[in-house]
């Protein structure tokens, strides 16, 4: 039976350009071909494919980036935080760090596990269907997050355990989309699946969220 645990924690996640003494992971766009803000092809950082395939740990976190519901808002993050907003600016590979890490000394309760990262590059907290505009970006952030673990689904077999982690604006990624993970978790066989919130003490801001622009 799979064992399910919520912890609230504060991890302060990072990631920095591959070095060559360590494993980095590498961006994938996702078949579903959702759209980041800008309309340029969201994705997925992961570790090695082989690794994939062998591995029965895997830590998924949905990165962090704050959020704007305005269109002068949404343009000045355009220029000022391209990164939240576009994949082109995206490096192909980065280097994990804490929790991504792959150095026991760095990361000694995952450094084995098969590592996943979702860059986040809407700007909705991760709650937009891809109906809505705001000066012309798109904010499909929801729909990233189910493309996102229809693609682990088709890319795994089984898991033994699995730990999903938000940051900031990523921890709303889990909470709304937690029984499509657990789904996920049943439908690989997950025996111990916890979910990990940082930072996610932002009640105030739920009304204020334009779930429609």
């Amino acid at each position: 039976m799979c064992q399910f645990q919520v912890l609230l924690v504060i991890i302060v996640c990072f990631f920095r350009r591959p070095h060559p003494a360590f494993a980095s992971l590498s961006f994938v766009p996702l078949e579903a071909k959702v759209p980041c803000g800008d309309g340029s092809p969201a994705g997925i950082y992961e570790s090695g494919r082989s690794e994939r395939m062998t591995s029965k740990k895997h830590v998924l976190l949905f990165d962090d980036g704050g959020y704007c519901d305005t269109e002068e808002l949404c343009k000045q993050k355009l220029r000022n935080d391209v990164f939240h907003l576009s994949s082109r600016p995206f490096p192909e590979t980065i280097q994990g760090r804490t929790i991504l890490s792959d150095d026991p000394s760095e990361n000694p309760s995952m450094f084995d596990f098969h590592k996943w990262m979702v860059p986040y590059c809407s700007q909705d907290m991760y709650v937009g269907n891809g109906n809505g505009r705001i000066g012309g970006l798109v904010r499909a952030g929801s729909l990233h997050v189910l493309a996102v673990l229809d693609h682990i689904r088709n890319s795994t077999r089984e898991i033994d355990e699995l730990v999903v982690v938000g940051v900031s604006a990523g921890t709303m990624a889990v909470l709304n989309h937690i029984d499509q993970i657990r789904k996920l978790a049943r439908d690989r066989g997950v025996k111990s699946l916890k979910v990990v919130l940082d930072s996610s003490m932002f009640f105030d801001k739920y009304d204020d969220i334009n779930l429609e622009a």
